[in-house]
């Protein structure tokens, strides 16, 4: 029986090892998606990241 539940936590290890590989890569490549796209389009970037900023602070303030 402990032998069972041995088993079934190594492979449950291993299962969460190569799904965090595989969560890695993908976040990898949407990392160098976003850099090609604000090298791209620097303005429409800035334009974008200062609107979420604007939003996210009227969110916070109305917390407060």
């Amino acid at each position: 029986m402990a032998e069972e539940k041995e088993g079934a936590l190594k492979r449950a290890g291993e299962l969460v090892k190569e799904k965090a590989a595989i969560v890695q890569e993908k976040a990898k490549e949407a990392g160098a998606e976003v850099k090609q796209y604000v090298g791209e389009n620097p303005a429409k970037s800035l334009l974008l990241a200062a609107c979420v900023g604007f939003l996210l602070g009227m969110l916070v303030a109305r917390r407060e």
